[in-house]
């Protein structure tokens, strides 16, 4: 049996794994946010709008793999929204890590080099422009550029690690059909020269039994007395 896996096989599963951690994270948020809104008065109370918000951005992490650019820009619309209603700062943003993530271990890089240079740009002064508050400090903006950094970065060591075990398995099963069609070569050999040898004996026996026929025809009637 082949070491690499059916894809068809691991799509099923992979696409299994991601709904299940979808609905786990979508409760986590939920509970999450709930006691993160506790503390924070200044911000919108948590409502229906709340969940309906959470569960959003979580329930699309079920499709990253199949659409990753469309589900970064639809958890990032999300969290967007979420924060230009004022609700209050929680894991939501796990949301947008891990669709942005996502994106650069899939292959689209610029995608999500994108989406974070467009949130550095809105995020930090939301509160600044919609509700006149302070705008962010040089440090926060320092500090949110390299997690920005710090996430593009993971997805490409990521991406890069996870190709060259792909990689691997590849040459891998190469070297193994490769192995195995030499092995099939070898016996289809033997079993040629076996059989020659075998015809070849048959046809010298045959050839000395003619001539010692030949030489005495009194053997045939003796045989067949």
């Amino acid at each position: 049996m082949s070491v690499l896996e059916d894809p068809d096989v691991a799509s099923r599963r992979a696409r299994r794994v991601d709904a299940a951690a979808a609905l786990g994270l979508a409760v986590f948020l939920v509970v999450g946010t709930y006691f993160a809104s506790q503390g924070q008065p200044a911000r919108r109370p948590f409502d229906a709008g709340t969940v309906v918000l959470l569960l959003a951005a979580a329930g699309a992490l079920a499709f990253r793999r199949r659409w990753p650019v469309g589900v970064l820009w639809f958890v990032f619309g999300v969290v967007l929204t979420y924060f230009a209603l004022n609700y209050a700062a929680g894991p939501i943003w796990l949301t947008l890590v891990i669709s942005s993530f996502t994106a650069v271990v899939e292959g689209h890089l610029w995608a999500a080099v994108t989406a974070a240079a467009v949130g550095f740009v809105i995020f930090p002064w939301l509160d600044y422009v919609l509700r006149d508050r302070p705008a962010p400090p040089i440090a926060n903006l320092v500090g949110l550029a390299a997690w920005l950094l710090v996430i593009l970065g993971a997805g490409l060591i990521f991406r890069t690690r996870r190709e060259r075990v792909a990689e691997a398995a590849r040459m891998r099963e190469e070297e193994r059909l490769r192995r195995t069609s030499e092995e099939r070569l070898r016996i289809a050999r033997e079993l040629h020269d076996a059989v020659a040898h075998t015809v070849s004996v048959m046809t010298i026996q045959a050839a000395g039994v003619r001539r010692r026929l030949d030489s005495d025809p009194s053997r045939i009637r003796e045989r067949d007395v």
